[in-house]
């Protein structure tokens, strides 16, 4: 098979290193000095907080997730009376001190106690109530690589059980050497949407708070990669036991050498999670790849904003973008150091909540085809009209996704 080799492969959303990256709007501000950032407390019972200021200035107590709170007539019709003039939490939350900062991991029905802004997120506090481990499931995420000393990360990062070439984390196909580090935070930014450790009391937490991540580095630190590179982290993490493939990526040209590569681990039964990319065009027009190729084991994601509406540089598609997920102005961890986290735009940003979630979804059903994970995480998402013409289906709802009936 002749090996075919592009000049240039983008990363799906914007960072400051790389002037070559495909333009996505970013927020590259510190979020840590926001008033909301140590959470608000998870009461033995039931809290009443008269201000989101106060729920920040509470200590976090920890309490498991799925606790089941029994209350009396009395606090019940308090409950009720004080609803509209006060801010109050029932939710278990894990303990993790910036997970208010995660919007996307909520929805809208959710009565937060920490903000009145739109928050047309992922569901993933109602499905945190079914399954919050993923930790049979390894992740390949075929990108930058992954700063695997990361606070947030290390304790979820997979380790290759017989390593050949000192590849303990992944590999680095743009050096060919055994050592995925990352040089950009393209990857490790995607790394921790998926994976971030929860309920660990540090930064954040992933869709999944235990899971397995594999890092493939594609891209230098210039964010440059070729087709073989990436063909090779796909094989990587072929032969690895890889589940699901994280390419927050787009070329834009199609290559046969890499739809067959695709093409191969969707034989295995693997799932490749891809960008829609940040060109604001539709894709059912001007294909891009490997959102484009033809094959069932391909999930093309698109961004949306907190207020449910398409992120204004997402690319569209009503036929070969299969739905949306959060994308604009995600925190998540980052490569500077291992207490590093940064705000980032771009559909790069959305794939991963939908890799996080399928890594539940194949832990919470293991024997299910790749094929079936796909049509339920399809057929629950949230419809929305503003959406119809843009998506094939709707907005990601993990907890619809997790506590569905299958369809035969």
């Amino acid at each position: 098979m002749k090996s075919e080799r592009y000049l240039r492969c983008t990363l799906s959303g914007k960072h400051s290193v790389n002037s070559l990256i495909e333009c996505a709007p970013t927020n590259h501000q510190n979020p840590s000095n926001s008033a909301y950032s140590s959470g608000y407390p998870l009461p033995s019972s039931i809290s009443y907080l008269p201000s989101p200021a106060a729920a920040a200035a509470s200590p976090t107590t920890i309490r498991p997730v799925g606790r089941i709170v029994t209350l009396s007539v009395t606090v019940f019709l308090a409950l009720i009376l004080l609803r509209g003039t006060m801010c109050y939490s029932y939710y278990d939350l894990p303990n993790d001190p910036n997970i208010t900062m995660q919007w996307g991991i909520f929805q809208q029905d959710d009565d937060l106690a920490f903000t009145k802004e739109p928050h047309y997120g992922m569901g993933a506090m109602n499905a945190w109530r079914l399954r919050t481990s993923a930790a049979s499931i390894i992740v390949a995420i075929i990108d930058s690589g992954i700063r695997y000393t990361h606070e947030d990360l290390k304790d979820n990062m997979w380790h290759n059980p017989s390593p050949t070439n000192e590849d303990i984390y992944g590999w680095n196909a743009s050096a060919n050497n055994g050592d995925p580090m990352d040089d950009s935070g393209h990857g490790t930014h995607c790394a921790g949407t998926i994976g971030a450790v929860g309920n660990n009391g540090i930064g954040i937490s992933g869709v999944a708070w235990k899971v397995q991540l594999m890092a493939c580095k594609l891209f230098d630190s210039h964010g440059n990669g070729t087709t073989d590179d990436a063909i090779a982290c796909i094989d990587y993490a072929r032969n690895h036991g890889a589940r699901i493939i994280n390419a927050s990526w787009t070329q834009p040209e199609a290559s046969q050498c890499l739809l067959d590569a695709i093409t191969r681990a969707r034989d295995e039964g693997i799932i490749l999670v891809t960008a829609s990319g940040n060109n604001s065009r539709n894709n059912d027009i001007f294909p891009i790849y490997p959102a484009c190729y033809p094959l069932d084991n391909i999930i093309t994601v698109t961004a949306t904003a907190r207020t449910g509406d398409l992120a204004y540089f997402s690319n569209y598609g009503p036929q070969s973008v299969l739905l949306t997920a959060p994308g604009m102005n995600i925190y998540s961890t980052y490569f500077t150091n291992d207490s590093s986290y940064i705000t980032l735009s771009g559909t790069s940003m959305a794939a991963p909540y939908v890799t996080g979630a399928l890594a539940l979804l194949a832990a919470q059903f293991p024997n299910q085809s790749y094929s079936t994970l796909i049509a339920q995480l399809l057929a629950t998402t949230d419809l929305d009209p503003k959406l119809s013409k843009k998506v094939k289906t709707g907005r990601l709802n993990l907890a619809r996704a997790l506590s569905s009936p299958f369809k035969p």
